[in-house]
């Protein structure tokens, strides 16, 4: 075999090898549990602490709608509003819209570097939503 064309082979093996075995590592950092071969959404403690801080300076309205939002439920894939990937478990959207919330927006929602649907209409939210969008 060629010189050339064995060391070529080589280094993509090793490249192969390498982002396979990286791939494996993001998705075991996830918080995706496997139990019995099923796989367990559970939420990133990044994402879990952003949701919290966004949380801490709002007053939910009379029907305690987060109340599912604590420290103790490490899950936040499976509080109110909160939608996450099947796959990775990253918090993908909020849908809080109507909720009846009055408060500050917390720029801690700058940290679900994940997110991609947002909405938040129908609440008491400030500061100003397009210049935080802007940021956002």
């Amino acid at each position: 075999m060629n010189p050339c064309v064995s060391v070529m082979f080589s280094f993509l093996l090793l490249l192969l090898l390498t982002t396979t075995a990286s791939q494996l590592v993001a998705v075991g950092e996830g918080g995706d549990d496997t139990n019995n071969g099923v796989m367990k959404k559970k939420c990133w403690d990044k994402e879990r602490d952003a949701l919290l801080l966004f949380k801490a300076p709002l007053q939910d309205n009379p029907f305690d709608t987060l109340s599912t939002w604590t420290e103790e439920d490490d899950e936040c894939c499976k509080w109110s509003g909160v939608i996450c990937s099947n796959p990775t478990g990253h918090v993908t959207g909020l849908d809080i819209k109507g909720y009846d919330l009055r408060g500050e927006i917390s720029r801690s929602l700058l940290n679900l570097t994940y997110l991609d649907y947002l909405d938040l209409f129908y609440n008491s939210l400030h500061p100003n939503l397009e210049h935080f969008l802007w940021r956002f």
